[in-house]
């Protein structure tokens, strides 16, 4: 699905020339629209998709308890531990696609990536926020 939706951009900006602005309307420059179709930019998408999918379930889930306590005027029921810690795989998971991309295209600036040197640096530095 995805995938199918970057392809579908990809193709209206394929015979665009790389630049800003043309014709007063914007244009997507052809690295960037590479890097939309690449492998890793697809996985951080899915990892972002499936973080997301499961904090709103959990949100669900948690209002829908927080009714049901409510009309049994009984306390709200706390967050169960499983369901956290499948939370905190999803979001290890997104940092971890996140850092991949970071670190493939050094987008920080020098400084930063002198302190750096391996992928397992960029991904602690992440994971720790």
């Amino acid at each position: 699905m995805l995938k199918d939706q970057i392809e579908k951009q990809r193709k209206l900006f394929e015979n665009e020339p790389n630049q800003t602005v043309h014709n007063n309307k914007y244009v997507t420059p052809k690295p960037l629209i590479e890097f939309l179709q690449s492998e890793i930019y697809h996985k951080f998408l899915q990892c972002l998709h499936d973080y997301c999918q499961e904090l709103f379930r959990l949100e669900n889930r948690q209002g829908d308890l927080e009714e049901e306590a409510k009309a049994r005027k009984l306390d709200t029921p706390p967050v169960l531990p499983s369901e956290k810690k499948k939370l905190n795989e999803k979001a290890k998971l997104l940092a971890n696609a996140y850092s991949w991309i970071v670190f493939t295209n050094k987008s920080i600036n020098d400084t930063q990536m002198s302190q750096c040197h391996s992928f397992m640096q960029f991904k602690s530095k992440i994971l720790s926020n």
